[in-house]
């Protein structure tokens, strides 16, 4: 998940109009509305708009360690691992709260790649949690 909208494009792949299981998307985009596919092979994309709850989120610049900005250090010391464990099915625990609770999302920080920065254009959002994501549109557009 991103904070910007463009940042879909560099995870979206071409529409395959000749894939079967592309089928059912396009009937349920198209035909069934009585619309006609906009393009030719490779020319849709498509992407969702998503309502989110992100709770209390935990800040990286490198999806390794806690991050050192100022916003993230009010919620967790700088150099932690962000996981829990070797799994990476869990946040780590957020600091000081009883009973243990984990972090609900991580914020993956952009800035300079020479600062060590994973992302360089945008934030994104990883939820560890399917339920804290609701698919509010699905967006199909073409790249000119």
């Amino acid at each position: 998940l991103a904070e910007d909208a463009a940042t879909m494009d560099q995870y979206a792949t071409p529409d395959d109009l000749g894939s079967p299981s592309m089928k059912v998307l396009h009937d349920e985009l198209y035909t069934s509305h009585g619309l006609v596919h906009p393009g030719e092979q490779g020319k849709v994309y498509y992407g969702f708009v998503c309502r989110t709850i992100l709770g209390f989120s935990l800040f990286t610049k490198d999806s390794k360690v806690t991050s050192t900005s100022m916003e993230a250090r009010i919620r967790s010391p700088p150099g932690l691992a962000i996981f829990h464990d070797h799994r990476r099915r869990e946040l780590r625990s957020i600091p000081k709260v009883k009973p243990m609770t984990p972090f609900q999302s991580l914020v993956v920080e952009a800035g300079p790649s020479e600062d060590g920065y994973l992302l360089t254009r945008s934030r994104e959002f990883v939820v560890i949690h399917p339920l804290q994501v609701y698919p509010e549109y699905l967006v199909a557009y073409r790249r000119e």
